[in-house]
């Protein structure tokens, strides 16, 4: 249902998989995120700080943004 409603409305529907480990890559440049890499992967923790983009990302609006 979601991948035709994205074609109808000429959005891009990609599908990963489900252990895709998306919330702990940064969404701008791909790279792994330390601080989520070395264990410290608690749900408490809601933003990060990325080495390699210089930004603060939300968790789950990261974890959201595939390219």
């Amino acid at each position: 249902m979601l991948k035709y409603k994205a074609e109808k409305f000429g959005h891009t529907y990609q599908e990963i998989g489900r252990f895709f480990p998306s919330s702990q890559l940064c969404s701008d440049t791909l790279e792994p995120i330390p601080m989520l890499q070395n264990g410290y992967d608690s749900l408490g923790v809601r933003f990060v700080d990325c080495p390699h983009s210089q930004r603060q990302h939300d968790r789950d609006i990261n974890a959201a943004i595939i390219y």
